[in-house]
């Protein structure tokens, strides 16, 4: 079988190589073997084309002629087009030009694997998997027994080639081309159940590329569905197998929790509103707090985009389990008000220690007699900058309040809403709980009512200060959106609740209309009226008698009441410091803020193994005695880098390892600390190394070491310390992956 190889390169010298030079190359490419999992076949069939090589090159009459062929093309390649025998200059002999590229070698089966196994070690992984796939097809349909013998052999070179361009792949950004490689080459070895180590090792490479994956394929225009929602599998499969965005399991990808956190964070911006929605509402249940306060941003987004408030009230219950343990008072308020619930935004912002939130939204209050008109103009930046910029299908939609109380839709599902003074079945059978018990929230209210509202109201007789209230008059019937108490001797329980309109007009304007907390009408307490679920599971009044109807109307003013002031905010001149205090605000995704994880399509943060790696292990490497002269030599130049003027101390990390590692980082950080510096200058030979078959992870080197060092104090050179010494020292080397590392230094004399 031809391939495109010649002697040359086999041995790896240049045509002027000298005898010297090919001698030295021959031996070191025969002491080079290939990984261990090769077979004594495969390793005696590149050391023939090894020994053919140097054969041919050594004999200087043979070399000629080998010569004289190089330069010369094959006949079919050599011929001169007609068109260009104008142009083209005359010779001799016209078939006689400069080779473009190497001549082929003709390799006999039972050697063409030793080929495969050169091609591989040049890193011409592109002709492995060229002339493999046809040799392997030949090997099951007319190979030879001997021949079929080489099956493994040559299953596993074209397994590694393949796992080699998905390196390279992978480092140009083609994280999907770099995955089906390394699909490739598993996809070989798996159905033979051969080499584990080396299936392994390609399984572990997918696994670390598949968030690039992901982070490629959703990030894709939304016309290629097909892909992107191969990225969401992919993503879906990630999160199960580590349990959870946030979940303890292992799914071999490299990123710890925060990684993953971080990672997730960066990739929603290319997922939908929808796809967000889907997700994490899902991820949830298993339960993860990160992925509700997700699910959460998810449907009050879809939920205000779309104006579909049936989700915001999905987000309210999520965000009423998170309550109980996280501070979400300001999200909670967020969705009251957008469904219409202005008491219970309210309520909700008296419970919040978001400190510089409330601060804001009172600032935008000043000269209202609530917070009601802030808190749209926070809630309309939030959702601006906080929530729609993380959804590709929201990010360049605009904000606007009026347009969602406007929309007729969203007015008639907020009137069928229950309304919010209203209780729960249970609590209203104990009237005397309701009248007299103070609630954990009302305790709240009261520890942060300074903090909300700093007017305080003069006593009017009573046992407690009442708070001010914003009171509108509709048709006689009167709508109250409170104030926050400015006492804490408040107690919700006794306030004082008028029903009818008539006697609510003879209230004097100093008195306050407080909706929250009720007591029950009697005719309620008497006879519990039965409510039907509409099929989104909330409860809704179907039938209202005159006396409910009331209070429904009521309750529908004071939502129109809502978009009255909606439409008559001004946040025109507050936008830049809306702008400015969201860059510096505190989120509740606080786990998922800071430093953004860098998977990007340009720049990976995980270790990318390199382009063209060798294949060849180093764990059957043989130390020789450059090897090990070399290895030496970097200490001495990592030391006069960590102890130099620039005080590189993160050099000594690639040569030392264990305990000497750390004693000599400690005396580096010390001199830099003291600002001082050595200069070293010095004269190494190696003496003897030692190694041991049984452990060939393991060496012991001798050498002679002179080393001239100036010590220089306050940028002065202190003579005292410096030192010119000719040593000998022993040096105690071992083998961590493919690098021989130093463990111990002792000075012999």
């Amino acid at each position: 079988m031809k391939i495109p190889l010649d002697y040359y390169r086999i041995l790896g010298i240049p045509m002027q190589a000298s005898e010297e030079q090919l001698h030295q190359a021959h031996a070191d490419r025969s002491l080079q073997l290939p990984r261990l999992e090769y077979s004594e076949v495969a390793i005696a069939a590149r050391k023939s084309l090894l020994d053919l090589a140097y054969e041919v090159l050594s004999d200087p009459q043979k070399k000629a002629e080998y010569d004289l062929q190089f330069l010369e093309l094959p006949p079919e390649e050599a011929k001169v087009d007609v068109e260009d025998e104008a142009s083209s200059p005359k010779t001799d002999d016209s078939k006689i030009v400069p080779a473009p590229n190497p001549p082929w070698l003709d390799i006999p089966g039972e050697r063409f694997i030793g080929a495969l196994l050169i091609f591989q070690e040049l890193g011409a992984y592109d002709r492995v998997i060229e002339f493999g796939y046809p040799f392997l097809n030949s090997l099951e349909r007319q190979g030879t027994e001997t021949l079929k013998a080489l099956k493994s052999d040559v299953l596993l070179t074209l397994a590694l080639a393949n796992l080699e361009v998905s390196r390279e792949q992978w480092q140009k950004g083609e994280y999907e081309n770099a995955a089906a490689s390394g699909i490739r080459g598993l996809a070989l070895l798996e159905p033979e159940k051969l080499f584990f180590s080396v299936r392994d090792e390609i399984s572990t490479e997918l696994y670390k590329l598949r968030p690039y994956r992901i982070l490629e394929l959703v990030s894709l225009s939304e016309e290629r569905a097909e892909e992107r929602r191969k990225g969401l599998t992919l993503l879906q499969e990630m999160l199960q197998e580590r349990g959870g965005i946030d979940g303890k399991g292992d799914d071999r990808s490299g990123l710890d929790i925060d990684d993953c956190l971080r990672f997730i964070q960066q990739i929603r911006v290319y997922l939908t509103a929808q796809e967000q929605q889907e997700l994490f509402e899902v991820e949830a249940k298993r339960p993860s707090a990160v992925a509700k306060y997700l699910a959460i941003y998810a449907l009050i987004a879809r939920g205000f985009a779309h104006k579909q408030p049936e989700l915001i009230v999905r987000a309210t219950i999520l965000l009423e389990e998170l309550s109980k343990r996280q501070d979400v008072h300001l999200e909670q308020a967020a969705c009251y008000l957008l469904l219409g619930q202005t008491e219970k935004a309210s309520l909700a912002l008296e419970g919040s220690h978001e400190e510089e939130a409330i601060e804001f939204i009172r600032q935008q209050s000043q000269g209202e007699p609530d917070l009601l008109r802030g808190l749209c103009a926070y809630e309309e930046r939030w959702l601006q900058t906080e929530v729609f910029s993380y959804f590709r299908d929201l990010k360049d939609q605009k904000v606007s309040l009026k347009d969602y109380f406007a929309d007729s839709e969203v007015q008639t599902y907020l009137e069928q809403l229950p309304l919010e003074e209203s209780q729960s079945e249970a609590s209203r059978e104990n009237d005397e709980q309701q009248t007299t018990g103070e609630t954990m929230a009302a305790k709240t209210r009261a520890r942060r009512q300074s903090s909300l509202q700093g007017q305080r109201i003069s006593k009017t007789g009573s046992h407690y200060d009442e708070p001010q209230s914003l009171t509108k008059n509709y048709s006689g019937r009167t709508a109250t959106l409170p104030l926050a108490p400015t006492s804490s001797r408040y107690e919700r329980g006794a306030v004082n609740f008028k029903e009818s309109a008539e006697e609510t007009q003879e209230i004097s304007r100093e008195r306050v209309v407080v909706t929250g907390f009720r007591q029950p009408p009697q005719e309620t307490s008497r006879r519990r009226r039965k409510r039907s679920s509409p099929p989104n599971g909330y409860i809704q009044v179907p039938q209202r008698s005159s006396h409910r109807k009331g209070k429904s109307r009521a309750a529908l003013k004071r939502r129109r009441l809502l978009v009255g002031i909606v439409a008559l905010l001004g946040l025109g001149a507050s936008g830049l410091a809306l702008n400015n205090w969201f860059q510096e605000s505190r989120s509740p995704l606080a786990a998922l803020t800071g430093e953004q994880l860098a998977i990007g399509l340009a720049n990976p943060p995980l270790a990318i193994p390199p382009a063209g790696a060798q294949v060849i292990p180093a764990v059957a490497e043989v130390l020789t005695h450059q090897g090990a002269e070399e290895v030496i030599q970097n200490w001495l130049s990592s030391k006069s880098q960590a102890f130099g003027d620039r005080h590189q101390v993160e050099s000594l990390d690639k040569i030392l390892t264990g305990a000497l590692l750390s004693q000599w980082r400690d005396r580096a950080q010390k001199l830099k600390i003291s600002k001082d510096y050595w200069q070293y200058q010095h004269e190494l030979q190696v003496k003897s190394l030692k190694t041991d078959t049984q452990k060939p992870d393991r060496a012991t080197v001798e050498a002679s070491v002179r080393e001239t060092a100036k010590y220089y104090q306050n940028s002065q050179i202190n003579a005292g310390r410096s030192y010119d010494e000719k040593l000998q020292v022993r040096y105690e080397l071992v083998r961590q992956g493919n690098i021989w590392l130093i463990q111990a230094i002792q000075v012999i004399n």
